[in-house]
């Protein structure tokens, strides 16, 4: 989960993540923009789903995702009176999609 603060963003609290994505995630601070799915989901306002960011050419940490084993993510903005203020992060080891069931 990441929270704003300002015109940044920082992570506020995590869970299930490999130490080593935790390390590199804790070191960041984002500004909204199309470089992760957390960001792209503060930038637009919506949930962003990345079928696999070691693929997409947007995704500015490629080499991240694949030495983590990060495929599939989805971003869900936390919204307050229409702007975000936060961002749950979710993803998993393997492409599969994210659905409203599971």
């Amino acid at each position: 989960m990441y929270r704003r603060d300002g015109e940044l963003h920082r992570m506020a609290a995590t869970h299930g993540m490999s130490p080593e994505f935790e390390a590199i995630a804790r070191q960041r601070v984002w500004r909204p923009s199309r470089e992760t799915v957390t960001t792209r989901a503060a930038l637009e306002g919506r949930i962003v789903q990345v079928l696999d960011p070691a693929t997409d050419p947007e995704y500015a940490f490629r080499d991240n995702a694949r030495r983590v084993n990060m495929r599939t993510t989805l971003g869900v903005p936390l919204l307050r009176e229409g702007e975000p203020v936060g961002v749950i992060g979710l993803a998993r080891s393997h492409v599969k999609p994210f659905t409203q069931s599971v």
